[in-house]
């Protein structure tokens, strides 16, 4: 696994670089939905609830960020790309 990590003046990107099981196209189009099981199974043997990827978009968002998948296909591993803004809007209308 490999972690990339870039910044400018207003966004902060991390980008995780597996060499897993990788995603097919339907777990690509579907990676982010609550209680969704992707057709990889855990390789240690735990259990999987479908919520994780879920979780890590809902708190990009809250954040004002975006989540991507990428892979290649099965076998051949996975990147995941997180895009956060370095800089929150304030409502208010004050800084």
């Amino acid at each position: 696994m490999t972690i990339e990590v870039e910044a400018d003046r207003n966004w902060l990107r991390l980008c995780v670089r597996d060499t897993g099981l990788g995603m097919t196209e339907d777990d690509l189009a579907h990676a982010f939905e609550e209680f969704r099981k992707l057709s990889a199974r855990p390789t240690g043997g735990e259990p999987s609830t479908g919520l994780g990827l879920w979780i890590v978009r809902r708190i990009a968002e809250l954040h004002g960020g975006r989540v991507f998948a990428e892979s290649p296909g099965r076998g051949k591993g996975s990147v995941f790309t997180l895009v956060l803004p370095l800089r929150q809007e304030n409502n208010a209308g004050t800084a």
